[in-house]
């Protein structure tokens, strides 16, 4: 969560002790706060700043507009996917795709997208309130939704690594997105390599067992011979 959002929620919460007691859970939400603080914190934040009005101020008004909203855009996207998700299930076969025409102008493709970020996304964005306030999940919470859409090609095991092992707010969108390829170029390689490795094991595994049988076979043969041997020696001496 930004800092000047953090600033603004402890001064609500000082300023409005019964919040603090009645709807803290309730504000604990990421999306909660961050609503919160579009209706009443963000045209104070940015007035407390200067109180000249230049182009510069103004650009930096408009690309916190445009973080805050790419940050609503993903909390939104995953809450929209819980109810899809929450419908399909309510819906009996064949109904999903016109219900989703006539009900939501949505495209199968569309809503397949938004309940997958809700099955990658939803429970460690929207489970805050629940108590999970895990350290792992905070670099999650400041995904934009672009962003979140591209780690998508990140398996889920390594994604939240990945955020934290790369500074993808300081990346475009075609950095990121070169950056998540390389990435599972790395791990198709790393894929590969096992692989390759456990099948030269298997091979020399099956290799060995050959020759432990062909050395079977041999002293089997060696036996037999010198069992021939004796054999033509006993009659060489009765005869």
């Amino acid at each position: 969560m930004p800092h000047q959002i953090k600033r603004f929620f402890n001064r609500y919460l000082s300023n409005n002790p019964k919040q603090c007691t009645s709807s803290k859970n309730h504000l604990q939400r990421p999306d909660h706060i961050f609503y919160l603080y579009m209706d009443k914190g963000w045209k104070t934040e940015m007035n407390n700043v200067v109180n000249e009005r230049t182009p510069l101020v103004i650009a930096s008004e408009i690309n916190m507009l445009k973080e805050h909203t790419h940050k609503t855009v993903l909390i939104n996207s995953v809450e929209i996917g819980r109810r899809l998700t929450e419908a399909k299930a309510m819906l009996k076969h064949g109904e999903w795709g016109q219900w989703l025409k006539e009900s939501v102008s949505y495209s199968q493709s569309t809503a397949t997208r938004l309940m997958q970020m809700y099955k990658e996304y939803g429970p460690k964005l929207l489970d805050v309130s629940e108590g999970n306030n895990s350290s792992n999940c905070a670099a999650l919470h400041n995904l934009t939704y672009t962003q979140a859409l591209i780690l998508l090609g990140v398996p889920e095991e390594e994604r939240e690594k990945f955020v934290e092992d790369n500074a993808i707010d300081n990346m475009s969108t075609r950095e990121l997105q070169q950056t998540v390829n390389e990435k599972n170029q790395a791990i198709e390689d790393r894929d590969q390599a096992q692989a390759e490795k456990a099948q030269a094991i298997e091979e020399k595994e099956s290799l060995k067992k050959e020759l432990d049988g062909k050395d079977r076979e041999i002293a089997r043969l060696s036996n037999q011979t010198q069992d021939l041997a004796k054999q033509v020696d006993d009659f060489k001496l009765k005869y």
